[in-house]
């Protein structure tokens, strides 16, 4: 590997300013070409962890106490419950 490097070491430094930045343009051209040519939105990983994230937040129930406080249950191995208040954006339990 540090042979590879020993040609652009001895390059002059407008030489050297000048591969660096084709390589650099280079790699952000094929990095862009394909984000472009991907018609996934998400990766199978990223699905699967929406999709178990989906799975423990519907497992909660949520009880409106006014239009700034709500009790939020269920969803934890220990029963845990929540009370979130809007108003000062404190969430205690």
């Amino acid at each position: 590997m540090n042979l590879d490097f020993k040609v652009l070491r001895e390059l002059p430094i407008v030489d050297l300013l000048q591969t660096l930045w084709y390589t650099i343009m280079t790699l952000r051209y094929e990095h862009q070409r394909q984000s472009t040519t991907c018609t996934e939105q998400y990766t199978p990983y990223c699905i699967s962890e929406f999709n178990g994230h989906r799975l423990e937040a519907r497992q909660h129930q949520v009880q409106i106490a006014s239009s700034t406080e709500a009790r939020i249950a269920g969803g934890t191995p220990y029963g845990t419950r929540y009370h979130v208040n809007l108003q000062t954006k404190i969430c205690t339990y």
